[in-house]
């Protein structure tokens, strides 16, 4: 099994975090679209790279306060 880890340094750090995520999201749209063209190919290669994102984990600091929505 091989594992990328990607970092995003600075995610959520701004006053207002509203769609900070869409620069993520674009990734990792952008990672399958990329692996979708080459899966397509008629000249396809015998092995793809994979750069598509399989799982998120986002760390949530530990405050003492709840989660509100």
């Amino acid at each position: 099994m091989k594992l990328t880890v990607i970092d995003t340094p600075g995610f959520g750090d701004h006053i207002n975090n509203e769609n900070c995520w869409q620069p993520i999201m674009k990734f990792i749209n952008d990672q399958y679209e990329k692996y979708l063209q080459e899966e397509i190919n008629i000249n396809r290669k015998k092995r793809i790279p994979d750069t598509r994102v399989h799982c998120c984990i986002y760390f949530i600091p530990a405050t003492g306060h709840s989660l509100f929505d």
